[in-house]
This record gives C-alpha cells, structure tokens and sequence, in this order.
C-alpha cells in the first residue's frame, strides 16, 4: 500500500482496483502507447500491401470438373481432433478427444445431400507430463495422435467412399523431437514385436514420453495411408488457415497471394508434390524402419512424392483451402469432392465442420476434469495417510 502511494497516491490505487477486480478499464498512459503503436502497424502493413506485386497466376490455375462419380448411400467420413490443457503446480494437465463424424450421400432429383448416419466414432484421453519447457506442443503432437487413430478406426470399421481429415497429412517440422528428446534405446524398444494393439497401448499411458509419442504418431499415419490404399479410399488433409510458403517465394503466405490476384471460385493450382523437407526424411526413415522395407514411393523426393497438395477456392469471400492428398488419390477428383461437399459460407467439407463441432476440449470442461482429479485424489491421499500439502502439485498455477 505504502509503495502504490508513493507512485501516485489514492489516485493510482483505484485504477488498479478496477484493473484487477472488473476489468473495465486499462491505465491511461498503456493505451495511449498501445494506441499508438497500433497506428504505426496499420501504416506499415498498408505499405506492405501496396509494395506488394500482383503475380500471375494464370499459369498455375486450373478449372475443376464440374462431376465425378459418387455411389449412393455410400459413406463420407470427417475426422477431427481436439485438446486443451492448463499448467498445474506439479505437471502440466490436459485432454484430447478424436471424433469421425459418419454421414451418408443421398441422391434426389439429380442433387446431393450430405445425411448424419449414426453415432459418430470418438475417441478420447486425459493428459499428463512435466515438460516444463514446451508441454503445449506435446499435447498438440497426442492430439495428431488421436486424429490419425481416430480415422484408422474410421477405416477399418467403416470403410467409407471418401475420408476428409481437419489438417494436413504431413506433421509440422515444429513437431520432430530435438537430439535430446531423441532415444535410440527408446525406439528400439518400441520397434521390438510392433503392432497396432501395441501401439494403441502406448498412447494411452499416462507416464508421457515425447518421443514414444513422437513414434505413435507417425505410426498411426503411415497404417492410416497404407489401410487407404488397400482399400483405394481417397484420403483428403484439409488445411483451413494455410500459412505455407510451398508455391511462392514472397513476404505473404500462398493463399494471400491467390487471394490477392483474383483467384475465381472453383479453379485450384496444380498439384505439387511435398518434396525435400525435415518430415519427409523422418517419414522415410520410420517407414523402413516399421515395415522392414522402403516405401515404393518415398516421401522425401520433389519429383514424385508421396503426397502432393494443392490451393482450392471453395468460397467467395475467404482464403483459398490448401489440400493435401497421397500419390494415388487423384487431384482433379479430390478437388471436386471437396468443392462439392463444403459448406457456401465456411467452404469446407461439411462432415469436418460437423466433426470439428464435436471434439471441443473447451475451458469449463477441463475446469470439471480438473476439479474431478483434485477431489478424488486428495480424498484417496488422506486415506493413504498423506498430508493435504503433498497433493499440491494438483493445483493449478496462480
């Protein structure tokens, strides 16, 4: 109190007061300065925008078919994952959840519509690890995880005529373990007797390794595109907020760009192949690795890669999509599929948005999961004779 009148008096104390208990206002002399920094980033962004080249884009542009053949009452399945967490005073907690929303194509009057057909597939677990450095991307790597089981399950129950899963196909490079994290002794022992019930195994200990988790992943991925393959089920990655740098060599991402030069409604670029990259390598490498054989086409090759992607303006008034699909899927086909199933106002595939609505870790519920775990141990602890300090390392971080 002493330190606050010293400062600014009385004044100064009812302003923090409302600061710390209402949170109506903010101290005069910070939004005067975040103000103006924000006038300086509104001139420099516009600057941006107006040095910024028109790129021709017509070259790299093509139409897509109007139809393709699609069988009655066959079934389209969208996947998604998602998690949420919150540091606590011993650990860092969280939950992840995979949902593989069904439905089924109905043809009348020579349109299509998209009907829910059952209970969607879900998947779910608590999360745990005392990563004090990164513990968010850990939980970000199990929630891919879930999301590459979840549609393997998909598949091999379901066996539908498309498969839509919410992000790429490929893990971003921000997920490859560091030389620390790294364990030869680790990944020998998880390639000893490798299966998927082993694996399945792995995933849902609660004493978390990145690198085990690292391996489960991948090795979802990779049984994911091979059980695709076998039964020849067009998988499609859809990337809603693409921010890569793959097609143009420019301060923007790609889709700014495309969006900037006017790219038409229905018309996507020519497909890519997702060559020389850090995952890519990975990929190849824990491919021979688990199979005891190279992939025949490998994932790490620019000319004739493993998976290729593409840009697809799906609607009017948002950032062209980026698609990833694997070598044997079709790209025409792939995108007129994705065109035809996304909603007008969102422009993606309606099964993702329906499975995107279901897998929502949101704060109340991991508050409730929290709450769960705090309660039932401490009164487990204090049957077991501990002292209610020794179960603080379940509190949450203030």
């Amino acid at each position: 109190m002493a330190i606050i009148t010293e400062i600014n008096g009385q004044q100064f104390f009812n302003q923090v007061k409302l600061d710390r208990f209402a949170g109506k206002s903010v101290f005069p002399e910070v939004y005067l300065t975040l103000n103006n920094s924000l006038e300086m980033e509104t001139n420099s962004i516009l600057e941006e925008l107006k040095s910024m080249p028109a790129l021709p884009i017509e070259n790299i542009l093509e139409d897509i078919p109007e139809t393709c053949e699609i069988k009655e009452e066959s079934f389209i399945v969208g996947v998604d994952a998602g998690s949420n967490g919150a540091p606590l005073e011993g650990f860092y907690f969280g939950a992840t959840t995979g949902i593989a929303y069904l439905s089924q194509i109905s043809k009348r009057d020579g349109s299509i519509a998209i009907l829910s057909s059952g209970k969607p597939l879900s998947r779910g677990g608590t999360f745990r690890c005392s990563d004090c450095d990164r513990p968010r991307r850990h939980l970000s790597l199990v929630e891919f995880a879930y999301l590459y089981s979840t549609a393997l399950e998909a598949i091999i129950r379901i066996d539908p005529q498309i498969l839509f899963i919410d992000g790429g196909l490929l893990l971003n490079p921000l997920f490859l373990p560091s030389r620390e994290e790294a364990s030869s002794e680790k990944e020998e022992l998880f390639l000893e007797d490798i299966d998927l019930d082993l694996v399945e195994q792995a995933l849902i200990k609660k004493k978390r390794d990145y690198y085990i988790d690292f391996l489960c992943t991948v090795y979802f991925a990779l049984e994911l595109f091979r059980e695709c393959e076998r039964r020849k089920i067009p998988i499609i990655g859809i990337i809603k907020r693409p921010r890569g740098f793959s097609f143009f060599s420019n301060h923007f991402p790609d889709s700014v760009v495309l969006e900037k030069a006017g790219m038409p409604l229905g018309t996507k670029t020519k497909p890519k192949f997702v060559g020389s990259h850090p995952v890519t390598s990975k990929y190849d490498v824990l491919w021979e690795k688990f199979y005891g054989k190279k992939p025949s086409i490998r994932f790490n090759d620019k000319e004739k890669g493993y998976l290729k992607e593409f840009y697809l303006k799906t609607v009017v008034g948002r950032e062209p999509i980026r698609v990833q699909i694997p070598y044997w899927v079709d790209d025409k086909q792939a995108a007129t599929l994705t065109f035809a199933f996304s909603d007008s106002y969102e422009g993606v595939p309606v099964p993702i948005l329906k499975a995107d609505a279901l897998t929502c870790v949101s704060d109340q519920l991991l508050h409730n999961l929290h709450t769960k775990l705090y309660l039932k141990l401490s009164i487990l602890a204090k049957l077991e004779g501990l002292k209610p300090c020794e179960t603080g390392l379940i509190r949450l971080k203030r």
